[in-house]
């Protein structure tokens, strides 16, 4: 099956949770990671800000916040991601918010990167939105790479392509592959 009949699936499947279940999962999920995470104290972990159908992890940035751990987020500059650590966000590219006045991060510099998807296999395998932008970008990156996704984005198996990057972790709100 095409990688865009994938995602018209997943999509689907992700129209039929409301936004109460959303909620409660992201909480659930956001907690889960924020535990794996402590076990590696990290300095610095770069996530994202949630679309839509994204699980929302603002509780993931609030109690990283308040251990004291700089985040930041990724602003696509020229068809590449680019790391910055900021408190005010603007809507950007892809209607997502993304850092304003924000403090460049090098990837080097970064112990963690939380990734968001469309969809996900057991295999630690991610189906992102089609543009590569996460792939390109961890293509060298040496820190710790996890996944966090709904139940409900899994597929029996993710068509992969050479450039594909696989995941150290994914966290739903059931079960970590």
């Amino acid at each position: 099956m095409s990688k865009f009949n994938q995602r018209q699936i997943i999509r689907k499947r992700l129209k039929k949770l409301s936004k109460f279940e959303k909620d409660i999962y992201s909480d659930i999920i956001a907690q889960k990671l924020y535990d794996l995470i402590e076990v590696y104290n990290p300095e610095i972990v770069m996530s994202y800000m949630a679309l839509e159908d994204e699980v929302n992890l603002e509780k993931l940035h609030f109690l990283l916040k308040r251990k004291g751990v700089t985040l930041c987020f990724p602003v696509v500059e020229n068809d590449v991601i680019n790391a910055y650590a900021s408190d005010k966000f603007v809507e950007g590219s892809f209607n997502i918010l993304e850092p304003k006045e924000g403090i460049t991060i090098k990837k080097e510099n970064i112990d963690i990167i939380v990734v968001p998807c469309v969809g996900f296999d057991e295999n630690r395998n991610r189906l992102g939105h089609g543009k590569g932008y996460y792939d390109k970008y961890l293509q060298d990156y040496q820190g710790k790479k996890f996944l966090v996704a709904f139940e409900v984005q899994k597929l029996d198996k993710i068509e992969i392509a050479q450039n594909d990057i696989k995941m150290n972790r994914i966290i739903t709100e059931k079960k970590d592959y």
